[in-house]
């Protein structure tokens, strides 16, 4: 072989790559083989590095020239490339810029540019992208988006892709019309039907998304509910080509085809609801539809206003909520009503209020008791009411929110004084060597003013940052009412409560533990060495029976709440907090000598009728006065005795335990 005939092969070989376009190498070929292959050469091919060619389509949609952007736009979709994470954010914000400049010279985006937009957002939802790519706000303009493209359609076009579809059509003789997204979408067998109700012969212009666009659309609130259906968009135009909204007084429906759920068959309830997407606040509602479940597994969904409408498909595990609403009101009467006993006997009292620690114990049953009572006036009484757009307004939730409000609070200073009584008892235990038993005199008073006075700063700070409108999307979160339904539960929405309630409430659930372990510690050891006796035993049971309580037991239950075990752990929930008020009953009133003296003579008085023993009582501790003037009162030990009788204390000596006379 000559060497000129080696040149030519040479150039027969590499000529053909080297003239090539450079986007002929990227095309999209059918099969993931193909497609493999083309990725690998869009690796080392300038062209399709994506972030540039993005680049270059927002220049293109700057200088107004949306005829090139498009076309580079087609060109971009077409490839094999490999999208990053920033590279489809990049893309959301350039189909936004797009939208912009199209709005900004007052033209409609065109047949062609409609045609790249819906490319590029069917490559947007091929590549899977994570639900925190985009900002809710960014993906509500994406379905803005096709909402526009949809209404300036012409009446009898179409534009049509994989998974989305949008036409303009008119049926004068017809009730209703089908529909059919492409066959290659899993689950369209049965199409969505379209009544027009009061809309009959007017020009529709729709837009069909499939269900694998929920990725890239706002989600629902509520952890477990999920777009079950296609997204329709519907909008009405008139014989001048304006754009009609339903009324009040108009409506159309569309059926949708249910699917099976065998993952939720047992176990779960399933609630299904006829929504729509609110794009200013970002949320899918129910407001002005109806729904229909039908006995052919299809859902009519009957509207008064035209949007992007879906089925919500909501699964909720299986529990006894009548069974636990029995439960709750039970163990609440029970609690509050010994709470209020305990609070009784004890404050009355000017011998028991004297102590300190009976103060501060106080303080805890009188919150909560205040707390139990306002939570259970607060969910019978109140609900959410929202307007027409689904917005819970400060004007429609006023009671609501006041009531949230307090409720938090009486919750909120329990647990301050709880912090109290476990920070006492740590002092008086665990640290009384150090101390040498000393106290603060400032204790108490230390105390009321941060157990009254703290727990307010935090659900009304909490409420006032709700005000302040999101900077990206210009709307607030709601405080309460975040589902954006009427008659739905009154309490604090994410992340407000855990601002307002559940992070200082565990923070102080998280102190107290550790408090109550060391205290554990030290009265178990003390019980534990030999003499000891039953008072010692009685007085360590009260101990733990308040320090339990002061640890707020139900609290750390309500956090283990999740999974599996949620239902059983809301029962145990409901059950401590009912037991709340019997063990603070026991440990400050039945095992406390005081209270408990003055509640026997009270009961005494109001049902003995025989009062020579109150009378005997009250002479063996009425005071007496002494020859030389002085008052003297005389404690029996006990009543049996006469003699005088003889002990040998520890150090030996021997001491008379007749009685003993107290000065005053």
């Amino acid at each position: 072989m000559t060497s000129v005939t080696k040149v030519m092969l040479v150039l027969l070989l590499v000529l053909p790559s080297v003239i090539t376009p450079p986007g002929r190498g990227c095309k999209q070929h059918n099969g993931e083989a193909g497609q493999s292959s083309k990725r690998e050469e869009c690796k080392t091919s300038q062209y399709c590095n994506p972030a540039q060619k993005i680049s270059e389509v927002d220049k293109l949609a700057e200088s107004g020239d949306l005829d090139a952007a498009a076309k580079e736009l087609d060109n971009m979709t077409q490839s094999g490339m490999d999208f990053t994470r920033q590279n489809l954010k990049d893309l959301g914000n350039t189909l936004q810029g797009i939208r912009k400049a199209s709005q900004k010279q007052g033209a409609s985006y065109g047949k062609k540019m409609s045609t790249s937009i819906f490319g590029s957002l069917e490559m947007l939802k091929n590549n899977n992208p994570s639900a925190d790519v985009f900002e809710e706000q960014e993906k509500s303009q994406i379905i803005e988006m096709i909402e526009e493209i949809s209404a300036e359609l012409e009446e009898g076009s179409n534009l049509e892709k994989p998974s989305i579809l949008a036409q303009s059509i008119r049926y004068e003789d017809k009730d209703e019309m089908e529909l059919t997204l492409p066959d290659t979408i899993p689950g369209s067998d049965r199409p969505i039907k379209l009544n027009f109700g009061t809309y009959r012969g007017r020009r529709t212009n729709i837009a069909v998304l499939d269900n694998s666009y929920k990725d890239i659309l706002p989600a629902p609130s509520g952890g477990s509910s999920t777009l079950e259906s296609p997204i329709i968009s519907v909008t009405f135009v008139d014989n001048e080509g304006v754009t009609k909204s339903a009324t009040s007084n108009k409506s159309f429906s569309l059926v949708f085809q249910l699917k099976e759920h065998p993952e939720y068959r047992t176990g779960y309830n399933i609630e299904r609801r006829c929504v729509y997407l609110n794009t200013t606040t970002n949320t899918w509602l129910s407001n002005g539809c109806t729904t229909l479940l039908n006995t052919d597994r299809t859902c009519t969904c009957t509207c008064s206003h035209t949007t992007s409408f879906a089925v919500l498909l909501s699964p909720t595990p299986v529990t006894n909520e009548a069974g636990q609403e029995v439960v709750s009101y039970v163990m609440f009467g029970i609690n509050v009503t010994f709470l209020f006993l305990t609070f009784s006997l004890i404050a009355p009292f000017g011998k028991l209020r004297k102590n300190k620690m009976v103060m501060t114990q106080l303080g805890l049953v009188l919150t909560l008791m205040l707390g139990n009572i306002t939570f259970v006036v607060l969910s019978a009484t109140s609900t959410i009411a929202v307007d027409d757009n689904g917005a819970p307004l400060l004007s429609l939730n006023a009671g609501c929110i006041t009531g949230v409000i307090i409720s938090q609070y009486f919750f909120l200073s329990a647990f301050f004084w709880m912090g109290c009584i476990a920070w006492t008892f740590f002092n008086k235990i665990v640290r009384a060597v150090k101390t040498f038993g000393k106290t603060d005199k400032h204790y108490f008073r230390n105390c009321a003013l941060l157990s009254w006075i703290c727990p307010a700063i935090f659900p009304v700070a909490s409420f006032l940052f709700s005000l302040i409108p999101n900077k990206s999307s210009e709307y607030t979160m709601p405080y309460v009412g975040g589902n954006r339904e009427n008659g739905s539960h009154c309490w604090v929405e994410d992340p407000w409560r855990y601002i307002g309630f559940l992070v200082p409430a565990y923070l102080i659930l998280f102190f107290n533990c550790v408090c109550f372990g060391m205290v554990a510690k030290v009265i178990l050891n003390s019980t534990g060495k030999p003499g000891g006796s039953e008072a010692v035993s009685v007085k360590t049971a009260k101990a733990m029976m308040v320090v339990a309580v002061s640890v707020g037991l139900p609290w750390i239950v309500a956090g283990l709440a999740i999974g599996p075990a949620a239902s059983f752990m809301q029962y145990l929930f409901i059950i401590f907090i009912g037991l709340q008020g019997p063990l603070l009953f026991v440990a400050l009133v039945v095992l406390q000598e005081d209270a408990k003296e003055h509640t026997q003579q009270l009961l005494l008085r109001l049902f003995w009728k025989d009062n020579s023993l109150l009378a005997r009582r009250q002479k063996e501790t009425s005071p007496k006065m002494s020859k030389d003037g002085t008052l003297q009162t005389q404690i029996l030990k006990n009543d049996s005795s006469k003699e005088p009788t003889t002990s040998e204390s520890d150090d030996g000596t021997r001491t008379g335990t007749t009685s003993k006379v107290t000065t005053l």
